[in-house]
């Protein structure tokens, strides 16, 4: 999400890229683990009720993974956005995408053929950084009672042990 946004924004730049640059500045001025509990806990007492081939079928998302991984998503894109702003910004500067302008290709196949392959580098070292924030972020939310409720966890470990934690 963070890569397309930082991509399209730096690209297509203008009013897209007020709106991006204003809406991740908006969240980062947020703290990252407040954000991260308060998203988990507003999606952890919601039930969905389904209606699959005519059968009413009630899910309780709080039982799920599912306030986890929305709360990741909308904490942990911001970083991988600025990083391939920058790189977006850098890119679509070089020949190669001068030439294709030249030819005559439209800007969203220059984006997605040219400017996010040469990009995608920075994708996957933000992925493998932000993938241990994310587990740690999983720890502290289980820990609270906001993230895994059944099954194994750390937070769930460590808050079953906090008494013999005290006690030494």
């Amino acid at each position: 999400i963070g890569s397309l946004l930082g991509a399209a924004a730096a690209f297509f730049g203008g009013w897209v890229d007020h709106v991006v640059i204003w809406l991740y500045t908006t969240l980062a001025s947020i703290p990252y683990l407040v954000l991260l509990v308060v998203l988990a806990y507003a999606f952890s007492g919601m039930v969905l009720r389904l209606d699959l081939f005519g059968r009413p079928m009630s899910v309780d998302v709080g039982s799920t993974l599912l306030p986890v991984y929305v709360a990741l998503c909308a904490t942990f894109w911001i970083g991988p956005c600025r990083v391939i702003r920058g790189e977006t910004l850098k890119i679509k500067q070089l020949e190669y995408v001068q030439a294709a302008t030249a030819t005559g290709f439209s800007r969203t196949y220059i984006l997605v053929r040219h400017i996010l392959p040469n990009a995608a580098h920075l994708m996957l070292i933000n992925f493998s950084l932000l993938f241990i924030g994310a587990v740690k972020s999983e720890v502290i939310l289980s820990f609270l009672g906001l993230g895994v409720k059944k099954g194994p966890s750390w937070g769930i470990m460590i808050s079953h042990s906090a008494q013999e934690v005290v006690n030494g």
